[in-house]
């Protein structure tokens, strides 16, 4: 399947590659044409200002309705504000006709919608200019939230789930770095628990928040209780202790196929890893891993529940 879609990519830029010169001002990127031509449910396409989102839409719109792939009438394109959608319209323009692909805000389609429903236009809430009603709206509902166990649950879920930002994928942050650059930049990031511990890595932040607003008492970095420091190797410390439960947790930086990031040795990884795994079964401890592909899958906090 892969290779069919990459041969059909390939094949239909070649046959667009006229259209595409002359979309716009300018001849289209080749991701630019990727993105317009692949014809999935969803297409997730991210660009910094500047960088050509807008050509895009054109050219996608464009393309669908010249290979009939849907009618003007049959698209909707959104826009944040007034000026972006304005835009958009204008320069669809050229391409589209007598035809008007509907071209809107949010905010606007939202309201006509809503409008078409009830029979009459809403009204916005005073909260939006009153910034002291809005706080203490939020601050009713978390209280709601906070009065019944479900609630509870809830709430310490999206925390422990949204308290910190997304790890961006390792390719996403390298352009070219060495593996201390990487550390170096994802340290300057923040790497605290809630409880202002300081961590090594932004998975083990999660790991270390999510124990906490569940109320388990952790250590970080511990020294195991069997000497293991030898004259070339420190004293093993497992990322997690858990006093209560003498439960011991590993994160380790591996995918699913045990691949590790690529400005890391896999192969003394994998011995370290190794290496643990026997030391907790010689001596009886208990140990519980986790991965980062847990993290990059969703699965991370649902690990906790059923490990």
């Amino acid at each position: 399947m892969r290779d069919h879609n990459e041969n059909f990519l390939r094949r239909r830029i070649f046959d667009e590659s006229a259209a595409f010169d002359k979309v716009e001002r300018y001849p289209l990127t080749e991701r630019q044409r990727q993105a317009i031509v692949t014809n999935e449910d969803t297409t997730l396409t991210i660009a910094g200002a500047g960088t050509g989102k807008t050509s895009t839409i054109v050219g996608k719109v464009d393309y669908l309705v010249r290979r009939g792939l849907a009618r003007p009438s049959e698209i909707l394109i959104l826009a944040y504000g007034r000026r972006a959608a304005a835009e958009l319209k204008e320069r669809l323009a050229p391409f589209l006709g007598n035809d008007s692909a509907h071209t809107s805000t949010f905010h606007t389609l939202g309201l006509s919608i809503i409008s078409a429903v009830e029979g009459s236009r809403p009204s916005l809430s005073s909260m939006v200019e009153d910034g002291t009603a809005l706080k203490q709206f939020f601050r009713a509902r978390l209280r709601l939230l906070l009065a019944s166990p479900d609630g509870q649950y809830l709430l310490t879920s999206i925390l422990a789930e949204h308290l910190d930002e997304p790890e961006p994928e390792i390719s996403a942050l390298n352009g070219g770095k060495t593996g201390d650059e990487l550390i170096r930049a994802q340290q300057a990031r923040g790497l605290r628990a809630i409880n202002g511990i300081k961590l090594i890595s932004r998975e083990e932040v999660r790991i270390a928040n999510w124990l906490t607003l569940n109320g388990i008492e952790w250590e970080y970095e511990r020294t195991y209780p069997v000497a293991t420091a030898t004259r070339n190797r420190r004293a093993y410390k497992p990322d997690f202790y858990l006093p209560a439960h003498d439960l011991y947790i590993e994160h380790f930086g591996v995918d699913r196929a045990g691949r590790t990031a690529p400005h890391i040795d896999s192969a003394d990884y994998q011995r370290a890893m190794a290496w643990k795994r026997s030391l907790h079964e010689q001596h009886g401890t208990r140990l519980v891993e986790t991965y980062s592909y847990y993290q990059r899958e969703g699965i991370l906090r649902a690990s906790f529940k059923t490990g």
